[in-house]
């Protein structure tokens, strides 16, 4: 296949992909900040599901011209549209086939990946739904690309599929195909998901003509010719119309619209004929979109692949009914109009109406590609194509592989959903295609009114007929199945100006109604959107297969939409719903049905007021500092009501655990178990989230580590394999996923272990001496090996033998060795083992014969009979050989058999079979059995080495016999009783044939030792003893003489067989009929050379025929010497001199000519000279005729001849030579003349002439042609004299000449250009550039036609002023010649407009005082009497109009860059029309795009130090708008979110960070009144100089236990560091206030915790390090403040459950399966079930590790009991038990036939039982439910009775207790037995009431028993 190198259209494929990636790269910037009519039937499809047919027209099919293309029949039928496909491709020839690709949603995230990877994008970049869209949409294309590419780059695809396609939205691609390798590479590859041929879709139904649109009887519907099918003319004829407007109602349409369900913002693709908008149906449109307040149709286009575009807006109708009804029907959506149909000419069944299948995926695609610009949310297809079974249309199964299919669900996938037409065939099985597809929401149709009656609908022949009909009811047309999804009004609309019925028009109405919903719930899936539609309107079934469907109502659908979604109620999950953080920046998932808009704060306090668009997806800031954070998401829904807002918390921890530490079995150097217990340690702020992660390497660091646990003291570690030192590394996490590190080392000494295999591992021996494979675990030192269990008996090895010799112990049986291992640290492991079975007693009574001992055989092939017995016979092998090769040898051994088949070796003679037989441990036996094997006799015979004739009886025979043979036998005849035998062994044997010449045969007979005969080789050959006859030669035909060596044979002569006739011809005698050669086939004349040399010579002829027989004869001729030659003037006929040349040529031996002009006798020739090449000579006198004789004469005297030759002598030349032009006249105005020629010659007929415009000489002119009286000339260029030249030739040679003279006149012309062709002036006086033709010498120029003042040729540049008035002026120009002739006008047209532009105007923003940006829109104002060519310029800087560039076309309004910076921006305008004239006007604005600057920053009036934290802060700054808002923040790095901004003032009070003495820094962010915020603080600093605060200290918790946990409301809290001696006073609180009084410090110092909830808790803990005076509490300083982190657990485990996991309570077993459940902050650990009611925790026993899912047994086996549940948390704190009752009930259910009242109702395929629950009872628990079971003829046994024919179906239970259960599916006229069973809540199964039941037949019913 081709590699796909892009899409097709490569200049607009990159137009599109830079605007896809402007899109996304926006998005992405934007989400960083944020972070931060029916057609033919389609062919049948293959097994595969792959169609092997071919397109409609191969490549190199003919552009369309405008009245279409033309489609053969053959193309149009599918049957011989896949004959035709698959002949074409098997020619090598190329066929359009559709196919459609998987594209897995792993491609697309692949894609996505890469792309991602390839911006530098990471997770947060593609958060929201509008940035990620664009990438998820690039992604899909290139998933759909990368695919194509895979599939087309395979190399057997390669050897013959071209894309000619590219569907980029789609995974769907028209390929051209020409090799059947090709084909078959793509219907192979997985990655093809359907192939299929490029059809032609019509609307026209099954069985309607395809023609052009005629009138039908009035009683058919479909009518309206080949058109319709989907949507039909029915036309009068007393049917009455019916009008939209009924339609409109029964759908709900104008209540809907009532109700603002309009549509507004989807627009509706109608990929149909087209649409006529210019109907008032679609707003009386002029072009698409205009007058834009009333015109539906945006866009209108035809869309065919090749560019064909039949002129008109819908040549048809079709498409405008269809798109008048989605007008009317959703009110304010746009049409989208697409024309994928056209008229294609058909030769052999005229013309037809029809879509390319590509067309309509191409359309399809654009679609998508246009959905977001376009606002496209709904496609409407109105077309479509039964399938086929044989024959007969027939509904389609599901389609969801075909490339139409795909394409639908592409668009669905996209947010596009497709209303499609069920289908016009009348199917009750199925729907056309692409209405099959799953993704499609197809459409059937209803009447929506009663019409005449004894409809039919459909043409020759009729689809149906609706006898009768009435509004609602179903169209017999209307295809339909169980998949159909809606109906709607389909017979008759009336939309456009045409009247249609048909699913076609049903169809429309649907995709209003989804247009409807799509635009009033945007956010809706496209699922919701489809149910809504479904499972609202009326219920209508279809009487011809049961379904029903609702008959759609748009209202309803839109209010089951919008219920719920009045007031919209969301979720918001923080992070994926995690409960810990360790950023800031999280990710925000929502969800709310119906909402269209959010708000998102974090605050609670205030309205929240920043709406914006709903998304399920925000990147979001949360507030500074560790802690809970809790988010707040408002929705607000179409209507603008807001419900409560959806709140999520998360806790923010960025500080990571602390005192990490691990160490190994409590420090321990040494291990010898790889078992270690780890002794960990570490604190966190919030402890009881605390994480750990064990592991052996470090390059997994923390994030990689798995898995993390619980925190916990101690915890089993298993080390890497291997001894040596091994390093544990501990990492611990925080709920947020902050980490520490720790690790501690141990050496690993590993326990002493290996393994011992015996022999190999072989199960078997056969001799005691065994080796033994030990092989020694790592760190072994030392092994031993002992006979049996113990040790201490056994003898130790070094550690390393491999290869060890043992014996076992005597006697045969299964023997074990047992292999000990030590380490170093000399550790005995238990022992390795190994086994092997000692057998040396080799199998007995080993026996072979062959063919049950027959001593011959016939063949190789014989039968073994084998024998033999052993200790082990299951073991026992068996191995047959041809030759002796010993046990070993033998190559092949098979378990025993006591008889085998066998092939002798090859070769005749006694044959040795040999057998060995084998046991399991190698012991072998053998035996061997003899036979001779005969070989049949054969052989062949060849008579004369093959040779196919003899002339002889006697022959050689050359014998060959065959392998075994002892002797033949030779015979004439078929019979080997009457044959004389012969040994054996001669090759050639001679042999007389018998008498008389015709086809002979021999027969031979080979025998074998064995005395047998074969069949007789036969070998034949035909004896002809007889020669030619009559064998005759004649030489030229028997003259006597001959000048020529080459002679003319004529031969006689005939043979009995004359098919084999050959001859020889030879010019000498000696070398007889054998030496002759060649020997040719025999002809009756031949061309034959004499030999060399005059005189008399004799040919001689030999016949031979094919047995080598011969004739012969033989003729004479003389051969004398040859005449001679002579030419005049080398073969010319003509001269006009005497004297000439001969060229003579003499014969062989010639020594003397002699040349006459006269004929005579050769004795009297007198003038003899010696021959030469060339002789002059001279002819008699006089013009004529003249002949030259030449007369030869050789050595011998002998004289030959005359040759000769004949010129004419002509030496008169032409006369009368005469020439004139055009008739003798003395001008021309035209260079094409004619001539008149005169001349006579004494040869006329030979006479030719020659003309030209120059005297080149009789001889030098080059055309001469025969003489005629007339001839056309064309004169040379230029106006002046012209001469023509004639010359006369006669056939000799002799001229004459002549010539004439004339004078050219051009004719005048010229031409004429106003200001070099400028199209405007704007000022009268003009430039005319005048350009006159040859000749001309005068020129008049006028405004008008009429010109009177001539004058001479002017200047080029001449000047001119134009008639007064603006408008179109016109200049005329006349010429005229020499010869007074005048020119028609040359004129020239320029506009003159001298009136400038007005009303000039131009705004900035709409005349805003301020712009956001450098980036600006202006609003242009400006009229111009031609505002065609009004063009505008725009400037930054003050020009003049002249000087401003560029000049661009008007436009209303323009994007505008501002000058950067800050301050008033002006930007000046100039109108100027196509004339040059100008106005002007200028705008400015306000622009201030900087943040301030200059900013100063000063702490309590630039003072170094401070001993308060409160200080003053001033800040000063320059800034054009104004300092508006500021942020000050006191950390370092410390971003400002939104809500850190307040109002400037200046100086401002700042808190500064309480702690440490030292720097403290304030960092301030100024905004301006514009919004510019600085980019980077401008801070102060200050020193904190409080004496009262201590240094180097930290606080924890003196009292939490070892897990770390505080389990007392008594804290002790304990102060450390070098600074805890200096703290004086000490003030704890739990909340972040200020202190409001000290106590004095005790180290721990207690303080009581308020009741609250366990869990994380925080003390701020504040010490003081100097007394305060004795008048103020707090004046002795701030001190410094600590927070102190508890995890608190006082309480014992909450929310406490235990249940039955079947949820129901009963139970059939006393073995329980329970359900508990528990919360605690420390974790539950343990648990306790009981069955004593009143046990308590302290009593209760065992505990057991708290697990979900317990199993528990209860003492009772049947009655109610029940269970107690005790918990326990990690900290050992005990809950109150929590009880679940359980009943155990083993007992089955009972039934009585009267108390279940059974009954059956019947059909003819079902039955329905009903019967009363009250019937059946169980003794323990109630009756949960029924099944039945069922089979033919006869009841089941038993409820438990479920064999291959007995079938279960389940029963459900009614209101009132009655049950039903229906069985269907059963075969008409048949009885069947019931059994009904009912089940207990426990599942026991009883009952069993029995019944018998007939399904209906048609002859009847028969009753029940």
């Amino acid at each position: 296949m081709v590699a796909i190198t892009g899409r097709t259209g490569s200049a607009a494929f990159a137009a599109r992909l830079r605007r896809r990636w402007a899109l996304l790269l926006a998005l992405l910037v934007l989400a960083q900040l944020l972070a931060t009519a029916h057609g033919k039937r389609e062919p049948r499809p293959t097994e595969g599901g792959a169609l092997q047919v071919a397109p409609l027209a191969g490549a190199g099919e003919p552009a369309a011209p405008s009245s279409g293309r033309r489609l053969p029949q053959r193309f149009r039928d599918p049957a011989l549209a896949e004959a035709d496909a698959l002949a074409r491709i098997a020619a090598n020839q190329p066929a359009d086939l559709i196919v459609s690709f998987k594209v897995r949603k792993s491609d697309i995230k692949q894609q996505e990946s890469q792309i991602a990877n390839s911006l530098g994008l990471v997770a947060g970049d593609v958060a929201t739904p509008a940035a990620a869209e664009p990438l998820r949409r690039e992604a899909r294309m290139r998933a759909n690309e990368a695919v194509k590419l895979r599939v087309l780059s395979q190399r057997a695809a390669r050897k013959g599929a071209r894309l000619k396609r590219d569907f980029a939205m789609l995974p769907v691609a028209l390929l051209s195909v020409n090799s059947s390798v090709a084909l078959e590479a793509l219907q192979s590859d997985p990655s093809v998901a359907s192939i299929e041929p490029r059809i032609v879709f019509t609307i026209a139904g099954r069985g309607l003509r395809d023609l052009p649109p005629l009138g039908l009887p009035p009683e058919r519907g479909f009518g309206g010719g080949a058109v319709d099918a989907l949507g039909v003319d029915g036309g009068g004829g007393g049917r009455r119309r019916l009008l939209l407007e009924e339609s409109l109602l029964m759908i709900g349409a104008p209540e809907a619209a009532a109700a603002g369900y309009t549509g507004k913002g989807c627009a509706v693709a109608v990929i149909d004929t087209g649409a006529d908008y210019t109907q008032p149906d679609l707003g009386s449109c002029t072009e698409p979109g205009t007058p834009a307040a009333t015109c539906r149709v945006s866009v209108a286009r035809d869309f065919h692949l090749d560019g064909y575009d039949d002129g008109e807006l819908d040549d048809n109708g079709h498409g405008t009914n269809v798109a008048a009804i989605v007008a009317q029907a959703a009110t304010e959506s746009q049409i989208i109009a697409l024309d994928v149909f056209r008229w294609f000419d058909d030769s052999s069944g005229g013309p037809f109406f029809g879509a390319d299948y590509a067309d309509i995926v191409g359309a399809i695609d654009w679609v998508l590609e246009k959905k977001d610009e376009l606002g496209v949310c709904v496609i409407n297809l109105s077309l479509g194509s039964p399938c086929q079974e044989g024959d007969s249309v027939a509904g389609c199964p599901a389609c969801p592989d075909r490339a139409i299919a795909q394409a639908l669900a592409s668009a669905r996938a996209a947010g596009v959903l497709a209303a499609v037409a069920s289908g016009n065939d009348g199917l009750s099985t199925g729907l056309s295609i692409p209405a099959c597809a799953p993704a499609a929401v197809s459409v059937g149709a209803v009447y929506d009114a009663a019409v005449s009656s004894g409809l039919q609908w459909g043409d020759d022949p009729v689809t149906c007929t609706d006898p009768t009909n009435s509004k609602e009811q179903i169209a017999c047309f209307s295809n339909s199945a169980g998949k159909l999804t809606v109906l709607a009004p389909g017979a008759a609309n009336t939309g456009g100006g045409n009247e249609e019925d048909g699913t076609s028009q049903a169809t429309p109405h649907v995709a209003a109604t989804l247009a409807v919903l799509r635009a009033a719930f945007p956010t809706a899936t496209m699922d919701a959107t489809v149910e809504a539609l479904a499972t609202t309107g009326k219920p209508l079934t279809d009487p011809r297969n049961g379904v029903t469907k609702p008959l759609i109502n748009m209202l309803q659908a839109a209010n089951q939409m919008a219920e719920g979604a009045s007031i919209p109620v969301g979720t918001v999950r923080i992070n994926g719903g995690a409960q810990w953080t360790s950023s800031r920046i999280v990710a925000l998932a929502i969800q709310a049905a119906g909402a269209t808009q959010m708000c998102v704060a974090s605050e609670a306090a205030a309205p929240c007021t920043a709406y914006e668009p709903y998304a399920t997806s925000k990147v979001w800031q949360l507030p500074e500092g560790d802690g809970d954070k809790s988010v707040r998401v408002y929705f607000r829904n179409a209507v603008n009501e807001t419900g409560e807002p959806a709140m999520a918390t998360i806790t923010l921890d960025s500080t990571p655990p602390v005192n990490a530490a691990l160490t190994i079995n409590g420090g321990v150097e040494f291990t010898s178990s790889p078992q270690v217990t780890l002794a960990i340690s570490g604190t966190d702020t919030y402890p009881a989230g605390l994480q750990m992660c064990v592991a052996n390497n470090n390059n997994t660091a923390s994030g990689g580590c798995s898995p993390y646990e619980p925190f916990a003291l101690s915890n089993n570690h298993t080390l890497p394999d291997g001894y040596g030192p091994k390093t544990v590394f501990l990492w611990l996490q925080d709920a947020a996923g902050n980490t520490a590190s720790a690790q501690a080392t141990i050496t690993l000494l590993v326990p002493p272990n290996g393994s011992v295999v015996i022999n190999g591992g072989a199960p078997w021996t056969n001799i005691r001496n065994v080796t033994l494979n030990i092989t020694a675990g790592e760190g072994v030192t030392e092994v031993c090996v002992n006979a049996s269990v113990g040790a201490a008996t056994c003898v130790p090895r070094e550690s390393g033998v491999e290869a060890y010799p043992w014996q076992l112990s005597g006697g045969d049986g299964e023997k074990s060795v047992f292999v000990y291992f030590r380490n170093a640290g000399n550790e005995t492991g238990e022992p390795a083992m190994a086994t092997i079975t000692l057998d040396s007693t080799p199998p007995a009574n080993a026996n072979l014969t062959i063919n049950s001992g027959a001593e011959w055989a016939a063949g190789t092939d014989v039968t073994l009979t084998i024998s033999g017995t052993d200790n082990n016979p299951a073991s026992l092998q068996m191995c047959v050989a041809n030759n002796d090769t010993g046990s070993g040898g033998c190559s092949s051994y098979k378990p025993f058999e006591t008889s085998k088949n066998h092939t002798l070796s090859p070769g005749y003679g006694p044959k040795t079979v040999f057998l060995w037989l084998r046991d399991a441990a190698g012991n072998t036996a053998s035996a061997q059995a003899t036979i001779t094997l005969l070989v049949p006799p054969n052989g062949s015979v060849v008579i004369n080495g093959g040779a196919p004739w003899t002339n002889i009886r006697n022959v050689t025979l050359n014998i060959t016999a065959g392998e075994g043979v002892t002797e033949v036998c030779v015979n004439a005849s078929v019979g080997a009783a009457t044959c004389v035998p012969r040994e054996s062994g001669v090759e050639a044997y001679p042999w007389q044939l018998s008498g008389g010449d015709g086809e002979k045969s021999v027969f031979v007979y080979f025998r074998n030792a064995g005395n047998e005969t074969g069949e007789p080789a036969i070998a034949t050959i035909t004896l002809d003893s007889t020669p030619p006859v009559n064998a005759n030669l004649t030489i030229n035909g028997g003259a006597a003489f001959t000048l020529s060596p080459q002679v003319t044979l004529a031969i006689g002569g005939t043979d009995t067989y004359s098919a084999g006739l050959l001859m020889c011809v030879a010019n000498n005698n000696n070398t007889g009929s054998g030496g002759c050669s060649p020997y040719v086939p025999f002809e009756t004349s031949t061309n034959h050379t004499l030999p060399d040399g005059y005189g008399p010579k004799t040919v001689f002829l030999w016949l031979r025929d094919a047995a080598g027989n011969t004739a012969s004869a033989e003729a004479q001729i003389t051969l004398v010497f040859s005449n001679g030659s002579v030419v005049i003037n080398g073969g010319a006929d003509w001269t006009n001199i005497r004297n000439v040349t001969l060229n003579i040529t003499a014969g062989e031996g010639i020594t003397e000519a002699c040349v006459s002009n006269t004929e005579l006798e050769a004795t009297a020739c007198q003038f003899w000279v010696e021959p030469a090449a060339r002789m002059p000579w001279q002819l008699s006198e006089g013009d004529g005729k003249k002949t030259v004789f030449v007369y030869f004469r050789n050595a011998g005297n002998v004289t030959s001849g005359p040759a000769s030759d004949t010129i004419t002598l002509d030496s008169t030349p032409p006369v009368n030579a005469t020439l004139t032009i055009n008739r003798g006249a003395a001008f021309t105005s035209s260079p094409q003349v004619t001539l008149a020629i005169g001349g006579t010659n004494n040869n006329s007929a030979d006479l030719q002439m020659c003309v030209a415009n120059n005297n080149t000489g009789s001889d030098d002119c080059s055309l001469y042609e025969p003489f005629a009286a007339t001839k056309n000339h064309t004169l040379p260029a230029g106006a002046g004299p012209k001469t023509v030249f004639l010359w006369l030739q006669d056939a000799a040679g002799n001229t004459a000449s002549a010539q004439a003279t004339i004078t050219l006149l051009v004719p005048p012309n010229g031409s004429v250009v106003i200001n070099e062709g400028a199209p405007w002036t704007n000022i009268r006086n003009v430039t005319l550039n005048i350009t006159a033709g040859e000749g001309i010498t005068e020129v008049c120029v006028a405004n008008a036609a009429d010109c009177a003042a001539w004058e001479a040729t002017p200047a080029e540049a001449y000047p001119w002023q134009l008639s007064e008035g603006d408008g179109k002026k016109t200049v005329f120009v006349y010429f005229r010649n020499a010869g007074n002739e005048t020119s028609a006008p040359a004129t020239a047209t320029t506009t003159l407009d001298s009136t400038p532009p007005v009303n000039a105007s131009l705004a900035i923003n709409g005349g805003a005082e301020w712009a956001a940006g450098t980036d600006v829109n202006l609003t242009i104002g400006g009229s111009d009497t031609y505002p065609a060519g009004l063009r505008m310029c725009l400037s930054a800087n003050q020009t003049a109009a002249g000087e401003c560039k560029p000049y661009e076309a008007f436009l209303a309004s323009k994007p505008w860059q501002l000058l950067a910076g800050e301050g008033e921006r002006t930007v000046f305008l100039w109108l100027r029309d196509a004339a040059g004239n100008s106005a002007g006007a200028s705008a400015s604005i306000k622009l201030d795009t900087q943040a301030p600057s200059g900013v100063a920053v000063s702490i309590n009036g630039n003072a170094t130090e401070t001993v308060s934290l409160d200080v003053s802060v001033a800040i000063t700054a320059s800034d054009f708008s104004g300092v508006a808002r500021m942020c000050i923040k006191t950390a370092a790095g410390a971003p400002c979110s939104e809500g850190d901004f307040v109002s400037f003032i200046s100086p401002a009070p700042v808190k500064l960070p309480a702690g440490a003495l030292g720097a403290r820094y304030v960092y301030v962010t100024l905004r301006d009144a514009r919004g510019n915020t600085m980019s980077a603080p401008a801070s102060d600093q200050i020193t904190y100089n409080d004496p009262s605060v201590p240094s180097n200290v930290t606080v924890s918790v003196a009292n939490a236990n070892s897990n770390g946990w505080v389990t007392s409301s008594d804290v002790r809290i304990a102060v450390s560091g070098a600074g805890a001696a200096s703290v004086t006073e000490i003030c704890v609180r739990e909340e972040d206030a200020p202190c409001t009084a000290f106590s004095p410090f005790v180290n721990p110092m207690p303080y009581i915790l308020s009741p609250g909830p366990d869990g994380n808790r925080t003390l701020f803990v504040t010490l003081r390090a100097v007394a305060p005076p004795a008048n103020s509490t707090l004046g002795g300083g701030n001190g410094l403040t600590l927070p102190l982190g508890l995890s608190v657990d006082l309480n014992p485990p909450t929310d406490t459950s235990i249940s039955l996991s079947s949820g129901t309570g009963v139970v059939a077993t006393p073995v329980l399966s329970l359900v508990v459940a528990a919360k605690d902050v420390s974790g539950v650990k343990g648990l306790c079930i009981t069955a004593e009611p009143e046990a308590t925790a302290a009593l209760c026993d065992p505990w057991q590790e708290f697990n979900a899912i317990q199993s528990f047994t209860l003492p009772s086996s049947e009655g109610t009991s029940k269970v107690l549940a005790f918990f326990r948390d990690t900290n050992g704190h005990t809950s109150a038990g929590v009880a679940a009752s359980v009943t155990i009930d083993t007992s089955k259910p009972k039934a009585r036939r009267r108390d279940m009242d059974l009954k059956t109702t019947r059909s003819s395929s079902s039955v329905t039982l009903t019967w009363s629950k009250d019937g059946a009872t169980d003794d323990i628990s109630d009756v949960s439910g029924f099944f039945v079971l069922y089979r033919r003829y006869y009841t089941p046994n038993s409820c438990k009775s479920k064999g291959k024919r007995t079938r279960l179906v389940n029963a459900a239970i009614g209101a009132g207790g009655t049950v039903t259960a229906t069985v269907k599916g059963l075969k008409p006229g048949r009885r069947y037995g019931f059994r009904v069973c009912a089940v207990d809540a426990a599942g026991n199964v009883g009952g069993g009431v029995t019944k018998h039941a007939s399904t209906k037949s048609a002859r009847g019913n028969k009753g029940n028993r």
